[in-house]
């Protein structure tokens, strides 16, 4: 993106809670960084950001747009007092034109944020905290004074690029956008470039007369583009649109874009460009430990290493519009991405809030519609947690015709509840279907997730189906020899994880998962399986310090990096002699030693291979060793120590009372 330049405003505020006095803090920030996962009682109410900021008579010779990344739930915006903007949408990019309201010298910019229940606004219920603050990048953009794209339109880029598949191999590539002319109409033109990693591949040009505000559609078509082929191999060109006059550039964009195509068949699956590939998918909030939503780039970097070496294709990006820089990245490394809007748990009777979700539904494909990776768009997420009724039904109608009238080319998508039946009409408003199922831990038993995906496909053969959610809360200090439902155990964690992957990968129909979480995440409300404030369902914990054994269990079945782990290692105090030892593995022959002597060999590796062994009193060291076809060798090693009674510490103790969600 080619401005005059953009300048970060995120160091040096002063901020206070109402009531509370001032103090220094850096964006991106949040106020329940700590008892928004913490289970102290999370503060809810008005934040005040303050920052005195320079303008030149220079800087008023441009046009400038205050850019904030994000603010939650509700915030307004001061200069020099005036209100100058009020933002609805707690997820989403908006800009403030600046010109009218700053002067030259210092300018006092405030920004008030109000996080309190309110029924105007969504989210109005969910399992994760709603945390308040400025929680993204603020900054100053400068743009050309006299012509330059659409800063206001709710977009980021003021240009929407879109690839489509005509016959053969030839593809369509579709540029629109807005130029805005604040100064004496003029000739010029618009002009489109595609460069691949080499150079230009095409250009087309259109001469254009810029008055006040002008749309303009440019058509091109390439033959045989290189194709984004996801993680396999991610190709992104560079489309590079122009705003020209016989004075020069006056304005660039340069947008990423792939050319792929996305085909569902309901009993064959989905298909990349023509590739059939099943959908192994975690699901991602925004949130991290100490930190809250308040994420770093480093912070987002961590938890796509995260996605990356479990061998996900997918991830979706729960329940709300993530930091733009997330998908720009699963753009490159080529992770297909599930984005949606926080129409969640249940609807408010306010008729605001029916045109505040339709506006975030809006800025979300604005904001996102350029992103390769994403290849649909989430209009709802368990809505009829409280029951179905006709308004529901007619909400999330009128949210899919909605969403399907904004972008046409992506698919419409819905997360249910178990409890939507499969003849529901849900299942009729959205192109894909996700079901939350959660067999084996809020009811029934593990196997049930296998009769209810027979059941439902055998219902409805006709309706692409995924499950958009599953898991179980694990706290990775609980251990069990006979693991069960209700246990926080690791041991649980494995077992329900294997059946639900066995499930998933056995249907040729499934067209894919997410599993519920890549990592814990804050959930105010919640006191259960031994921690406050967090919803434990992660392969990984809230601080990314701990991979649960069961993440390991998930790259055995889904990554093609070799390796061999052994689980069970923080279970260090064995009270029985007679052990299962469990080897979590992708490679073709493992050995197991025992203090040293050799005790098992297999060449009938599973992702979740499981050895009995016999413990000697006190220190026992565990070694496992494993090769892959080219007889190339992995080993890895655990201590575990024979005790005569029980380890107290590693069994949950439920509270006679406490808030389950």
């Amino acid at each position: 993106m080619n401005r005059l330049k953009e300048i970060l405003l995120n160091d040096n505020w002063l901020f206070h809670k109402e009531n509370e006095v001032e103090g220094c803090v850096t964006l991106p920030h949040t106020y329940n960084a700590v008892d928004g996962q913490s289970g102290i009682s999370m503060w809810r109410g008005n934040g005040f950001y303050k920052k005195e900021v320079l303008f030149s008579e220079e800087d008023l010779k441009e046009k400038i747009f205050l850019e904030i990344g994000a603010s939650a739930m509700k915030s307004t915006v001061y200069m020099n007092g005036k209100t100058i903007c009020h933002n609805t949408c707690p997820y989403a990019m908006y800009r403030i034109a600046l010109n009218e309201h700053i002067i030259v010298g210092k300018n006092l910019l405030e920004i008030v944020t109000d996080n309190t229940a309110t029924d105007e606004v969504y989210p109005q219920m969910a399992d994760f905290s709603f945390y308040g603050g400025v929680y993204r990048d603020v900054k100053l953009v400068f743009v050309p004074q006299q012509l330059h794209f659409d800063y206001l339109d709710g977009s980021r880029d003021g240009v929407q690029v879109r690839t489509q598949k005509l016959d053969g191999q030839k593809w369509e590539v579709t540029v629109t956008g807005c130029v805005i002319n604040e100064g004496k109409d003029c000739e010029g033109e618009v002009k489109v470039s595609v460069l691949d990693r080499q150079g230009v591949v095409l250009e087309k040009t259109l001469s254009m007369y810029f008055s006040e505000k002008q749309a303009f559609t440019i058509r091109t078509e390439i033959d045989h583009p290189h194709l984004w082929m996801g993680v396999e191999d991610p190709y992104l060109y560079q489309v590079q649109v122009e705003i020209c006059t016989k004075d020069g550039v006056e304005e660039t964009r340069s947008i990423a874009t792939g050319f792929r195509e996305i085909t569902i068949d309901p009993e064959k699956g989905m298909f990349l460009n023509g590739k059939h590939i099943k959908i192994r998918g975690v699901a991602r909030h925004q949130d991290f430990g100490g930190v809250g939503n308040a994420v770093s780039k480093e912070q987002m970097e961590e938890d796509l290493s995260l996605v990356k070496e479990v061998g996900a294709n997918s991830v979706r990006l729960s329940h709300y519009q993530h930091d733009d820089y997330f998908y720009r990245r699963c753009d490159e490394e080529g992770i297909l991405v599930w984005a949606e809007v926080p129409f969640i748990s249940i609807l408010s009777d306010n008729k605001k809030a029916d045109e505040n979700i339709r506006e975030q539904m809006r800025r979300l494909i604005l904001q996102c519609g350029n992103h390769t990776s994403i290849y649909c768009w989430g209009v709802q997420n368990e809505i009829t947690i409280a029951g179905e009724n006709k308004e529901i039904h007619a909400s999330v109608e009128s949210m899919a015709a909605y969403t399907k009238e904004l972008d046409a080319d992506r698919y419409t998508a819905e997360a249910n509840i178990y409890s939507v039946a499969n003849e529901s009409a849900l299942n009729r408003m959205t192109e894909l279907v996700g079901y939350n199922l959660y067999y084996g831990w809020y009811y029934d038993e593990i196997t049930g997730l296998q009769k209810r995906l027979d059941e439902f496909h055998a219902a409805c053969p006709d309706i692409p189906l995924l499950v958009t959610e599953y898991g179980v809360d694990t706290n990775p200090q609980y251990h069990s020899y006979q693991p069960k439902t209700k246990d926080y155990s690791e041991e649980f964690q494995l077992l329900f994880s294997d059946n639900a992957l066995k499930a998933f990968e056995e249907r040729e129909y499934f067209i894919g998962s997410y599993v519920w979480n890549l990592c814990d995440f804050g959930s105010a409300s919640r006191d259960e399986g031994g921690k406050q404030g967090q919803n434990q369902k992660g392969l990984v914990t809230i601080d990314r310090k701990i991979k649960k054994d069961a993440y390991y269990l998930y790259k055995a079945y889904w990554s093609k990096e070799c390796f061999v782990k052994l689980a069970g290692s923080r279970f260090l105090n064995r009270h029985l002699e007679e052990n299962t030892i469990t080897v979590l593995s992708n490679l073709n022959r493992l050995i197991l030693y025992v203090n040293g002597q050799k005790i098992a060999e297999t060449d009938n590796v599973d992702p979740m291979t499981q050895f009995s062994v016999q413990l000697q009193m006190g220190k026992n060291e565990i070694t496992v060793k494993g090769f892959d076809k080219e007889n190339r060798e992995y080993a890895d090693a655990q201590i575990l120590y024979r005790v005569e009674n029980p380890e107290k510490s590693y069994e949950y103790v439920p509270k006679e009372q406490g808030k389950n969600v």
